[in-house]
């Protein structure tokens, strides 16, 4: 038998945390886990539908801020980026 490694812990406490968070979703729908199922799908939905209203949000604020700033205001954050990992 091999030794488990730093991987196969975290491997093992995220699918631990997995099952807490499944077994979770299924108590909260009354131990019906159709329904947990659905509720999950609708929840997944909303954000889906949420994210894609900040992503159209982000490009419209992008498309009003002028390429230069934007650019010098890219190369300022690469550039406090790269002097980061110097340190």
């Amino acid at each position: 038998m091999r030794e488990r490694t730093a991987d196969d812990i975290r491997e093992g406490a995220e699918r631990a945390r997995l099952d807490a968070s499944a077994a979770q979703a299924i108590a909260d729908c009354g131990g019906d886990p159709v329904a947990a199922v659905q509720a999950l799908i609708v929840l997944n939905e909303a954000m889906q539908r949420e994210l894609a209203e900040l992503r159209h949000e982000i490009e419209e604020i992008t498309a009003r801020v002028s390429r230069g700033y934007a650019r010098d205001l890219f190369y300022h954050r690469l550039a406090h980026t790269d002097r980061r990992s110097d340190d």
